[in-house]
């Protein structure tokens, strides 16, 4: 379970990276 929850993080992460890439 624990690492599911760290593995979302990071997805979550990354996800988040993209968007503020392309609104850049």
């Amino acid at each position: 379970m624990q690492n599911q929850l760290s593995t979302k993080s990071i997805f979550f992460m990354v996800v988040i990276q993209k968007l503020i890439t392309v609104n850049t």
